[in-house]
């Protein structure tokens, strides 16, 4: 997948997404087991692929294994992303993530190099976020 700036990636093959999802199977079942259903129901639209949809459960089991997502293994991408879910108590707020192009030289090692950083700001911002989340 080529994405451009201002494209968007499918939620299965983003690091976004896949932190998303992974946190959610963690916390609620049910809320995955409905967000896949609709991911499903609308997967031409979103251009979800199919296969990407057999895999689902396989990539939040290495995601949540691993701690975090990454979309290194999306061959036709030009980027990379490695990404954590934002979680505020037992609240999914989101996730965030870095991007890099994979024709660095060290874009293996980046996830090993700054995911202690992105971890911990994926806490600050749930930190942060407590006072309007819990009332």
């Amino acid at each position: 997948y080529h994405a451009m700036l201002g494209e968007r990636l499918p939620i299965l093959r983003s690091s976004l997404g896949r932190a998303y999802l992974a946190a959610i199977a963690a916390i609620d079942p049910a809320r995955l087991q409905a967000v896949l259903g609709e991911l499903a129901r609308r997967a031409a639209v979103l251009k979800i692929d199919t296969d990407d949809l057999k895999q689902v459960h396989e990539v939040i089991a290495q995601t949540h294994a691993r701690g975090h997502a990454i979309n290194s293994d999306v061959a036709e991408a030009r980027f990379s992303s490695v990404g954590v879910a934002v979680l505020c108590g037992q609240h999914v707020l989101g996730a965030v993530n870095l991007v890099f192009t994979k024709q660095l030289p060290d874009a293996p090692s980046i996830d090993h190099r700054y995911i202690e950083r992105l971890k911990a700001l994926a806490l600050d911002v749930g930190a942060g976020a407590k006072s309007w989340v819990q009332g």
